[in-house]
């Protein structure tokens, strides 16, 4: 919305606009004098309201599996990263330990022990999740995957050292 601040004298001077949408938005400053052409100034500036949330991952992984990749649809505040209270729980709400998280930006990995008992597992990120506007959520977000049990069968390729036998 248009806003007209009228001044007689030099400083500075604040505006407050409210009711921008989440997105991008472009600010024209004009200043127009008494005397002399008009000039203006424009500030591209995004609006960010909404907290960080996961991005569906693969739902489904064979055993074992040794690490499990955390995508967001936003950057984090990577002096939080995603939390010191994240956790993994697995079947019979076993905790899992970590032995490792890496990552930044939008993409992390969450490492551990090798998981192979079948079934599901729930990785929670706590409520201090945030992103880089400061948006945090009020609930703590959770990411789920299945992990199924290795029916592969084993192949012999290769046997050392080759010996006759008479």
């Amino acid at each position: 919305a248009d806003q007209t601040i009228n001044v007689s004298a030099p400083g500075t001077f604040t505006a407050t606009a409210a009711g921008f949408a989440d997105g991008m938005h472009t600010v024209r400053a004009t200043l127009t004098p008494l005397i002399g052409a008009p000039v203006f100034s424009l500030l591209h500036l995004e609006i960010d309201t909404t907290p960080p949330q996961f991005l569906p991952g693969v739902a489904t992984q064979q055993a074992p599996v040794f690490s499990r990749e955390i995508r967001l649809n936003e950057s984090i505040d990577v002096g939080i990263g995603l939390g010191s209270n994240a956790t993994l729980i697995g079947p019979d709400n076993v905790p899992i330990a970590f032995s490792l998280i890496a990552g930044g930006g939008t993409t992390y990995t969450v490492s551990f022990a090798p998981l192979t008992v079948p079934g599901q597992y729930v990785f929670t990120a706590g409520t201090t999740l945030r992103d880089l506007a400061g948006n945090t959520g009020s609930t703590a977000l959770q990411t789920s995957f299945v992990v199924v049990a290795d029916t592969t069968r084993p192949v012999i390729t290769a046997v050392s050292p080759l010996v006759r036998l008479y």
